[in-house]
């Protein structure tokens, strides 16, 4: 779980690329590495899911995770946004 709290910052990458005016290549890059590491925090999410919850509930634990994720995503917008300015 620590390599997936360590890939998260990742996803700030392409948007201090966007921020700082930098080129179209780099941006790309950018957006590559944050893919890459959504690809590697949710693998290993899911996997420490499917190992550690019981076969009899892991579609209701699974169902509750992606609700909680959903909402998180949709209330952290206006947050960023008002924080911004």
């Amino acid at each position: 779980m620590l390599i997936v709290a360590l890939t998260s910052p990742l996803f700030g990458v392409p948007l201090a690329a966007l921020a700082l005016g930098l080129s179209v290549p780099v941006i790309a890059a950018g957006a590559l590495l944050a893919g890459l590491g959504l690809m590697l925090g949710n693998t290993l999410w899911e996997t420490t899911l499917q190992r550690h919850v019981p076969s009899e509930s892991l579609s209701r634990v699974s169902s509750y995770d992606w609700f909680a994720r959903s909402r998180s995503i949709r209330s952290g917008w206006p947050s960023a946004v008002r924080s911004l300015g």
